[in-house]
This record gives C-alpha cells, structure tokens and sequence, in this order.
C-alpha cells in the first residue's frame, strides 16, 4: 500500500483497503483536462439550466456573474461547467431545482472520495476562481472551469479552508471577496494533503 493510500485510509476511516473504480478513475484526472459536452448533455444543460435560472431569478437571488454578460446565458454556462466537472470525474450532476443557503449547500458536485465541490466557472481563459463575499463552508473544495459551452478544461482546485484566509480577500472591481489565480490551484489530492504527496496511482 502506498504512502497516498495509507494516508486516505487513516483520514476517511477506510478499514478494508478497499478502492472503487470511480476512486481509481479521478486519480488519472489532471489540471488541463478538456471535455466537449455531446449534443444529448448539452440538450440536459441547457433544460436545467435555464430551469435552474429562473428558478433564482424568480426567488430574487442575484447572479455572481463578473461582467455584462446575459444572467441566462451566464447560468448556462455556469451548469455546463460543472456537468463537464462532473464528466471528467465520471460523477453525477446536482440536477436539484431547490434553492440552497448557507445551511444547505454542499457544493456542485461530491467526488468518488467523498470530498464535496462547488464547482466555479468562467468564460475567460485565463480566468480567477471566484467565491462569494460571504464564505460557505459546507464543501471540502472549490474547483474552477474555464470555457465556453459545451467546451471546457478544468483549471484546478483549491481548498475552502484555504480560501477562507485573508490572504485570498482582495478587491474584485468596486467590491471585496474571495478569489485566487489560476497558478495558486493545485491538483485535488494536493488540496487534501499537500503538495508534497505523490501522485496517487493504485
């Protein structure tokens, strides 16, 4: 059993050493992987995402969008990014319709390892990760996607206790929050237990 493995197992309370398929599959996933939605998955984001938008649109919940882009083309894009997370790491999407709040909300998307994610996505290539001003706490890590829907390449992770720093509170136009550069993300398993770990491989 390797370092990596033994170091799982003692976090998560694994007793048998056992490790699914969908474990072994996300440890092959690495920053800069891209994915096109098929035409079948793009039909789905576009009905649930559209559903998803005027669900907040009507209860009054105001886009985080940064820039003048549309609020229904930027929830499109925002719903097509996490359904391309979710295909990369063979996971199902949050096809949920329910409002969430701070209490409720645990992310976009929970990896085969158990580590919930909130899913971020941006048109722009060389985008930030971008986290609401008011901090929610409920998800392991936060994940950014860069594209333009169906396209998209996961751009890394970081996790929510490090986000929660100051260090990553800084200016965002005419306001303040949460956010880090493309080069401050690392692969997931780095998020969990630090850079120095090796690549996990079973």
């Amino acid at each position: 059993m390797n370092k990596w493995l033994e170091r799982y197992l003692d976090k998560y309370g694994g007793v048998t050493g056992n490790v699914t398929q969908g474990e072994r599959e996300m440890n092959k996933v690495r920053i800069g992987e891209s994915v096109t939605l098929n035409e079948a998955e793009q039909e789905i984001c576009r009905a649930v995402g559209m559903a998803k938008s005027f669900n907040s649109r009507s209860a009054g919940v105001e886009n985080q969008r940064i820039g003048p882009q549309d609020d229904q083309l930027t929830d499109l894009n925002g719903f097509g990014g996490e359904f391309a997370f979710c295909k990369i790491f063979n996971v199902f999407p949050d096809f949920s319709m329910e409002l969430r709040n701070a209490a409720t909300d645990r992310g976009d998307a929970l990896l085969p390892s158990g580590h919930t994610v909130d899913v971020k996505t941006t048109v722009y290539p060389a985008g930030k990760l971008i986290a609401a001003p008011s901090l929610k706490d409920n998800h392991d890590l936060y994940a950014l996607m860069t594209g333009t829907f169906p396209e998209y390449t996961l751009r890394g992770f970081i996790s929510t206790e490090m986000l929660h720093d100051d260090l990553y509170k800084r200016p965002m136009g005419d306001r303040t929050t949460y956010w880090a550069y493309q080069s401050e993300l690392c692969q997931w398993w780095e998020c969990v237990f630090g850079p120095d770990d090796p690549i996990p491989s079973y």
